[in-house]
């Protein structure tokens, strides 16, 4: 499903794009992230797909967190009967300063599923791995083998993205699925990496990375595009869909450029 979005600017009629708007860790702008009531917010305002974050528990539960730690102690480590007391819908976040706050648990990917089934909207799974810190999280293959064989036995795999920054895990995903949707996401730290192999041409090393498990399209951080960079990756035949763009005036910048989507706390503004 694409929608149909027009931005306005002040004073100035912009023409309409087909663009697909994914709903940062729900709809965070306005409800804690990575909460159920944030999904719910975010499909009620539209958005074509839902973006959450990923961990598998020590008894092997998906449950949906951005941190790969509660209170010091690492998901990986903690059964999903500890993770389920933790309240994360309470606590004030000075950067959204809109959240409506209400007691929430941590969700489980089934939680999800459950809620989104009779919903026309996809999920991008970011399937949290760090390879600067591996032990932080089970291995790669291991959260790969948990994560596809749940989508699958649920029925959901032809409505799911499976995104990560990290090519190990997304090259396990291809090597379990040949015909998962995948997206490779990068920001400064990884464009800095490519910089050390590859100085001449770090895009080139990204997208040759994408290649490698045939990513269907990259997540860059916004604020490392322009209008070059948008032309190569388009002509490399990938998707760009950037995050994180909760300004007006930088999402139209950015559909001017060519963007297939974009990544937004704030879906329901950019929407409408």
């Amino acid at each position: 499903m694409f929608r149909f979005v027009s931005f306005a600017l002040v004073a100035l009629s912009i023409c309409v794009e087909a663009i697909e708007i994914h709903g940062h860790r729900g709809c965070r702008g306005m409800r804690p992230e990575n909460t159920l009531a944030a999904f719910e917010a975010a499909t009620e305002a539209g958005v074509d797909v839902l973006e959450l974050d990923l961990h598998v528990t020590s008894d092997g539960v998906i449950v949906i967190h951005h941190d790969d730690a509660i209170d010091g102690k690492l998901i990986k480590d903690l059964p999903l009967s500890a993770i389920k007391k933790v309240d994360c819908g309470s606590q004030f976040n000075p950067e959204f300063p809109m959240q409506v706050l209400a007691p929430a648990q941590i969700p489980t990917l089934q939680e999800l599923f459950d809620l989104v089934r009779d919903k026309k909207v996809r999920l991008n799974l970011e399937i949290k791995h760090n390879p600067t810190r591996p032990n932080a999280t089970i291995s790669p293959k291991e959260l790969a083998h948990t994560i596809v064989k749940f989508v699958q036995s649920q029925g959901y795999s032809n409505r799911i993205y499976y995104s990560s920054f990290s090519p190990e895990l997304l090259k396990e995903i291809r090597a379990l699925d040949s015909k998962a949707r995948i997206i490779f996401i990068f920001g400064k730290e990884s464009l800095n990496f490519a910089k050390a192999f590859s100085p001449q041409n770090p895009i080139k090393l990204i997208v040759n990375i994408a290649n490698s498990f045939q990513a269907e399209a990259l997540a860059p951080e916004h604020v490392l595009l322009d209008q070059a960079a948008v032309t190569v990756l388009k002509k490399a035949g990938l998707k760009v869909i950037p995050w994180t763009v909760n300004e007006k005036e930088r999402a139209h910048a950015l559909v001017k450029m060519g963007v297939d989507g974009l990544i937004s706390d704030y879906p329901q503004t950019i929407l409408h």
